[in-house]
């Protein structure tokens, strides 16, 4: 047991050596205090944030998608035997068609943005 100690560093001590690792990326609180002039100390109710994923332009998500699909015909023919340059070469138009095909007819029609609900009483 002290070999394995002095090979890994030492004694144990009491005391944590690292601090309380946070999980998540936002942290968010549900209860703010909250100092009004003439009542006190207060408890207020901060609703929770939806937080939404970021926005990516149609002509990048088009991009990616030829990107890797043309990635994936040319890996596609190297592997059954199709020579490099002919491959790339395929792979290069096949990516660009799909690019333009997917910026052209690939995007949904954003949805109509339903009506804020009344706040709560």
């Amino acid at each position: 047991m002290a070999a394995a100690e002095a090979f890994q560093g030492g004694p144990r001590t009491q005391s944590p050596q690292f601090a309380e690792i946070q999980l998540s990326t936002f942290p968010q609180q549900t209860v703010q205090l909250v100092e009004k002039p003439g009542i006190g100390l207060a408890s207020v109710r901060v609703r929770p944030v939806h937080l939404r994923m970021p926005s990516i332009s149609r002509g990048f998500s088009a991009f990616l998608w030829g990107l890797f699909l043309g990635a994936f015909i040319w890996s596609g023919m190297l592997a059954v035997g199709v020579s490099g340059a002919t491959s790339f070469i395929v792979g290069a138009v096949a990516g660009f068609g799909i690019f333009l095909y997917v910026r052209a007819c690939g995007g949904d029609e954003p949805a109509p943005q339903r009506p804020a609900p009344p706040p709560p009483r």
